[in-house]
């Protein structure tokens, strides 16, 4: 995961030990695999403070993107916070990613605030973006 996200400059980059220790503090991650050699294309990771979901870090290798692969791993996440029923899921994304906002309200979601200067290398504004998940 950690070699995706190297890959992607637009993700959060965390220290690779990092993606072991979510599991043990609770997060939740997805992963998406290749066909063939089964190596993983890319992932998504969640943290929950019930009702509401941070969408923490979604990844695709470049190669593999404009598949579905990020849908896919957005789909299953709320799937499965849906089940354990969370209502609304959240997200922080730099304002110069025109291409991860348009991703994300095809999906549902809108932008509900800004962070000024949230981002560093390089500085930028954060988008916080909300969706509504629960069942009606």
């Amino acid at each position: 995961m950690a070699r995706i996200a190297a890959s992607s400059p637009e993700a959060a980059h965390w220290p690779e030990s990092s993606y072991a220790e979510m599991l043990g503090r609770g997060y939740a991650g997805w992963v998406a695999v290749a066909g063939g050699a089964g190596g993983i294309i890319g992932f998504a990771i969640t943290r929950s403070v019930s009702p509401d979901a941070e969408l923490l870090n979604l990844a695709v290798l470049p190669a593999e993107r404009r598949r579905g692969v990020a849908a896919a791993l957005l789909r299953a996440a709320t799937e499965a916070l849906r089940r354990q029923g969370i209502q609304r899921l959240w997200l922080e994304v730099r304002s110069s990613n025109a291409a991860a906002i348009s991703f994300y309200k095809k999906h549902l979601f809108r932008v509900t605030g800004s962070r000024p200067r949230y981002y560093r290398n390089p500085e930028d504004d954060a988008l916080l973006m909300e969706r509504n998940i629960h069942s009606p």
